[in-house]
């Protein structure tokens, strides 16, 4: 396919009408180059492995470990039986349940996901309640948490090395 020399490439961002191709500042080390594409900015780059240390350091504790110790057990090998399929992880080892909470009524699971838009999420939280539900014989609802999974959460850093990842 030709490129008219009249007409933008439609695959590069142009700065908006009336925009300067000068950095915004002097510190500001991304410009808008001849070609109408923005050159200088930060990439991504490679993401900085865990240490070994970091490694499940953030594991939650649950509620119920304080108002029903003798269920977490149980509650953690039903749990065990969830598996995110893209990984082969089940969701206690990824950290996946950030908190299990007991009343008199019912049950709540609070849950995060690995990504925003796993596409197996919403099949992995049913299943986790499902499973919950099943262990305490209470209806039992999921929340989804705000939090943002990393690798810290990971139960221990075996994961990685089976992934071949860093280790």
């Amino acid at each position: 396919m030709s490129e008219r020399k009249d007409e933008p490439r439609r695959d590069t961002p142009t700065p908006p009408e009336g925009a300067s191709r000068e950095p915004a500042s002097p510190d500001a080390t991304a410009s808008w180059g001849s070609s109408g594409a923005l050159s200088g900015a930060p990439s991504a780059g490679t993401p900085t492995p865990p240490s070994p240390e970091t490694i499940g350091t953030n594991r939650p504790r649950w509620d119920i470990e304080d108002t029903h110790p003798e269920l977490v057990e149980e509650i953690k090998k039903a749990l065990r039986t969830v598996v995110d399929p893209e990984l082969g992880v089940d969701i206690i080892a990824l950290g996946l349940v950030r908190n299990v909470q007991i009343t008199d009524d019912e049950a709540k699971i609070t849950m995060i996901l690995t990504t925003p838009f796993c596409p197996y999420g919403p099949a992995l939280l049913e299943m986790a309640r499902q499973k919950v539900e099943m262990v305490v014989k209470k209806p039992t609802t999921l929340e989804i948490g705000n939090e943002v999974w990393d690798m810290s959460m990971l139960e221990d850093g075996d994961i990685l090395k089976q992934w071949g990842l860093w280790w």
